[in-house]
């Protein structure tokens, strides 16, 4: 007959399974919370040092702004977005010549670049070359910008000749 072993409890596999589930929800869930709250903690800190700067720095901040008069500050005025109607586009020589002799500078050249204006396009590209004092040109500039059809400069060129300086520009012109 078979001789029954005596009964021995697995003490030390049912330890292994409960260590080994232990270190599993450890591992899985308190050790990256741990680590977030860390992270939290590290931002935290962070936080609370930039809003103590911006507490000491704040009433200066106000006071620096209270001193400045912004209204005083000067600015270019903008025109309003214009347009150049296709059938003046015949005038525009005469437009640049009229404000180059307002400057008291000699128009040399004033015409449109015919190829921009193929088809439906809405913007043109000019040439002006003119020939005068610099001073004279810089009033120019500001006068040729509170044209509410001028879309932008692509060249503004000065060149020293011995007759005088020569302003070569390149504009882009909005035409409807």
């Amino acid at each position: 007959m078979h001789e029954l072993k005596p009964y021995k409890p697995l003490y030390k596999i049912y330890a292994a399974i409960l260590i080994a589930v232990i270190i599993l929800l450890v591992s899985f869930f308190i050790v990256p919370d741990y680590l977030k709250i860390k992270t939290l903690d590290t931002e935290i800190n962070n936080l609370t040092q930039t809003l103590e700067i911006q507490l000491k720095l704040g009433p200066l901040y106000h006071q620096i702004s209270a001193r400045a008069d912004l209204e005083k500050v000067s600015s270019l005025n903008v025109p309003s977005k214009g347009w150049l109607d296709r059938a003046q586009i015949i005038n525009i020589s005469k437009i640049f010549q009229d404000l180059a002799d307002k400057n008291d500078l000699e128009c040399l050249k004033s015409n449109p670049d015919v190829d921009t204006l193929s088809g439906d396009a809405e913007i043109m590209l000019t040439h002006i070359v003119l020939t005068g004092k610099f001073e004279q040109f810089r009033q120019f500039l500001f006068d040729i910008t509170r044209l509410d059809y001028l879309d932008s400069f692509e060249e503004i060129r000065c060149i020293s000749e011995q007759t005088g300086k020569k302003y070569m520009l390149k504009i882009w012109i909005s035409i409807k």
